[in-house]
């Protein structure tokens, strides 16, 4: 006896019915669910109205033209190209002739070595103040009363002495050329594979879109930073 609440629930959904319970005596409980309230249909939007749908976020390389036949087909590819056969090119170049005046330079070190040790009637001589003072030197070994005079022998040894440190400089100079060449090449070949996975133009049927004009703004440049402390890259761009 007394009051009771009645509860049934079904599929998320829920009712109930409060009775009052007498002893000796048999209730009923009327529990109805209330159907759900229609869902209204969302109203079509008309063309203007409709979003404009995202571009697929697109994996690097893919849906992109082969490399070799953007390469062919972009300005900037071809660009890339000489660019780095011109620095390549350029390096080997310059290194062969650095290595060339490096030996001329030998060459003058071992002949002036060799007229030294005639000079001085000796197999081995100390040459280290030879530059310094060509006349002294002979005077010191003994060159006196000989052909050529030692005034003309000094002048020969002076010319070669001078020779030597120009041609060296003229080998550094070369080398320093030949590995700017070298920078050159590279950058300009890892910057022609870069802008290939940035370049829109190199999608495959791709269409011109906002995403694909602002990609088109997109500029990256990779300069060879090369000094007597350091030698480097400076990367710029906007994407």
């Amino acid at each position: 006896a007394g009051s009771h609440s009645v509860e049934a629930r079904k599929n998320g959904r829920s009712t109930a019915s409060q009775i009052n319970a007498t002893p000796g005596k048999q209730f009923t409980a009327d529990l109805n669910f209330t159907p759900k309230a229609p869902v209204a249909a969302a109203p079509v939007p008309g063309p203007t109205a409709e979003p404009a749908s995202e571009p697929a976020a697109e994996e690097p390389g893919a849906g992109r033209k082969p490399f070799f036949k953007w390469l062919v087909s972009s300005p900037v590819g071809l660009v890339g190209v000489g660019l780095t056969g011109v620095g390549i090119g350029s390096g080997i170049g310059f290194s062969i002739a650095s290595k060339h005046s490096y030996d001329n330079a030998d060459s003058i070190a071992a002949q002036i070595n060799k007229n030294a040790a005639v000079d001085a009637a000796k197999p081995s001589v100390n040459t280290s103040n030879l530059c310094t003072d060509p006349k002294a030197w002979l005077t010191s070994v003994g060159y006196v009363n000989r052909t050529p005079d030692i005034d003309k022998r000094a002048g020969e040894y002076k010319n070669a002495c001078a020779k030597y440190p120009d041609t060296t400089k003229t080998g550094d100079t070369l080398k320093t050329i030949a590995t700017v060449g070298f920078v050159v090449g590279g950058v300009a070949a890892v910057g022609t594979i870069v802008y290939y996975f940035l370049d829109p133009n190199a999608r495959e049927g791709a269409r011109e879109s906002k995403d694909a004009r602002h990609a088109a703004r997109r500029r990256i440049a990779i300069v060879p930073a090369v000094g007597p402390a350091q030698t480097g890259l400076t990367i710029m761009g906007t994407f």
